[in-house]
């Protein structure tokens, strides 16, 4: 008699929700600060899309202000909205 593991039943992840979508698409149009993977720098930027390969956004300020960003999932360390503290140091550059 051959034993087979048995898979445990497969449980969909409950999303984060802020109203009635889940984060990160409720962030859409949103200023939010974005970490990429592999830095410690951050950057305010506006949430333009999320899709299931990664996001689009545009940046703040700069030489590429309101240009669309394609970035992988893979190359976002974290995100969230911005604090008080973060507005002010992103004005300071």
């Amino acid at each position: 008699m051959a034993l087979c593991a048995t898979r445990p039943p497969y449980r969909k992840a409950e999303a984060f929700e802020l109203g009635d979508r889940p984060i990160p698409q409720a962030w859409i149009g949103e200023d939010l600060v974005l970490c990429r993977t592999g830095t410690d720098i951050w950057e305010l930027v506006t949430l333009s899309e999320v899709g299931e390969f990664g996001l689009v956004y545009t940046y703040k300020s700069g030489e590429v202000e309101g240009q669309p960003i394609f970035v992988p999932w893979t190359s976002v360390s974290w995100m969230r909205p911005p604090v008080r503290g973060d507005l002010e140091a992103s004005e300071g550059e």
